[in-house]
């Protein structure tokens, strides 16, 4: 996740709270709030990891960097954020 040139979480960016909604590649995140999204998480998850209706990158699940779910044809992948 990159808001401008300086990093702006730590570590793994557990508590990132910021407002990046665009991968490097340009794409834009889904919804965390999207029926599409929410069948990946459930509604007790989502309150606690800081999902709502929003875009925002997060890291629920203790990966390495804040993440997405970025929509595809096909369905959705979670992309890493840089």
């Amino acid at each position: 996740v990159s808001e401008g040139p300086a990093r702006c979480y730590d570590g793994r960016g557990l508590d990132y709270r910021g407002r990046a909604q665009i991968v490097l590649s340009g794409a834009r995140c889904q919804p965390w709030a999207s029926e599409a999204t929410y069948q990946k998480v459930t509604a007790e998850q989502a309150l606690n990891w800081g999902l709502g209706n929003h875009a925002f990158c997060r890291n629920p699940d203790n990966d390495t960097r804040p993440w997405c779910f970025q929509p595809l044809p096909h369905g959705l992948a979670a992309i890493e954020a840089n």
